[in-house]
């Protein structure tokens, strides 16, 4: 099984680096006042519009809990690592059980990685 988590943990960084590359240099939104090749994300980093689904700051850890402002200025916060475990603890069988935490560590992993990129974007 240790195999599959990092199988798993790999492939989350791989979607997490193209995710990433592909919102840097995305087109600008149809009609935005912006540059042509600047993405709307970098585009809200420096003050212009984005996208209200756009993730412009993260704010927090994965231990005491995280805290994502969108362009639209609504905060999220979704629940805690040790919370999202523990959830997982309420899955039947032991392959969903271990699904679920390679899911919920690779998505805390991926939030801090991108917490560290718009920090270094600014």
């Amino acid at each position: 099984m240790s195999g599959f988590v990092v199988v798993a943990t790999v492939l989350g960084g791989l979607v997490a680096a193209m995710l990433l590359a592909v919102l840097a240099t995305a087109a600008p939104a149809h009609g935005a006042p912006d540059t042509v090749g600047r993405s709307p994300v970098m585009s809200a980093l420096r003050g212009g519009a984005a996208p209200p689904g756009t993730i412009v700051q993260i704010t927090g850890t994965a231990d005491v809990g995280f805290g994502l402002r969108f362009a639209s200025g609504r905060w999220t916060y979704p629940p805690t690592r040790s919370e999202a475990l523990a959830e997982c603890g309420e899955y039947a069988s032991a392959f969903d059980r271990v699904r679920c935490r390679t899911r919920v560590r690779t998505h805390y992993r991926d939030l801090a990685v991108t917490q560290q990129a718009l920090r270094w974007a600014r």
